[in-house]
């Protein structure tokens, strides 16, 4: 949550296609809360597979991969953390930045572009272990005005095995606490997980 106190800068829809399919984007902008009260986040039980832990190394290995790239991003524009990043809220947004005056498009263009390119890389090597992600996805050709192919691609089907590697993703990153955007790089998966789990019977509940 930014803080009162502190001046914001609303970016003109920095990330706005980046997740544009990701509805979980409540749950990454929710880690400026738990940036604060250093609260564990609890792991959402629908979203995870039974035997992930042998895409636990792997996981590990692409989340702290992940974690140095997009902390350095936000250490080099003076953003505090993920979720200002993702939500395109700034607060405190270095002065060399914030000074540039009709400059700041094309910094904000340049972030949108290095985020892009680190998500689309990581996204795309999540289905490495199964064939790539062309074998493993749909395009969809309703979604196009410049986002990038790995967006447009949508995992329907997954095996079990691509399931299980999506949760020890999420499990990662939700028990580290910090970054939590990369859980989401397989959303669709996830999302199929969920599915999946309210499926079952005494799962699925009319609110």
């Amino acid at each position: 949550m930014c803080k009162g106190h502190a001046s914001s800068y609303k970016s003109d829809r920095l990330l706005g296609n980046l997740f544009s399919r990701a509805m979980e984007i409540r749950e990454i902008i929710r880690t400026e809360e738990y940036d604060s009260m250093d609260e564990k986040i609890k792991l959402d039980e629908s979203v995870l597979m039974p035997g992930d832990e042998i895409y636990e190394y792997i996981a590990q290995s692409a989340y702290d991969e992940y974690r140095t790239l997009i902390g350095s991003t936000c250490e080099r524009y003076g953003i505090a953390n993920e979720a200002q990043l993702f939500s395109s809220r700034f607060t405190g947004f270095k002065k060399r930045f914030a000074d540039k005056g009709d400059d700041k498009i094309a910094v904000f263009n340049m972030l949108k572009e290095q985020i892009s390119i680190i998500y689309a890389k990581f996204r795309s090597n999540f289905f490495d272990d199964f064939g790539g992600i062309k074998k493993n996805t749909e395009l969809d050709e309703r979604k196009f005005n410049g986002i990038r192919e790995p967006f447009r691609r949508i995992c329907s089907f997954p095996s079990d095995e691509i399931r299980k590697k999506a949760s020890a993703y999420y499990r990662i990153a939700y028990s580290n606490g910090k970054f939590l955007s990369f859980a989401w790089l397989a959303y669709d998966v996830l999302t199929y997980n969920r599915q999946k789990y309210l499926l079952k019977t005494g799962n699925f509940k009319l609110s």
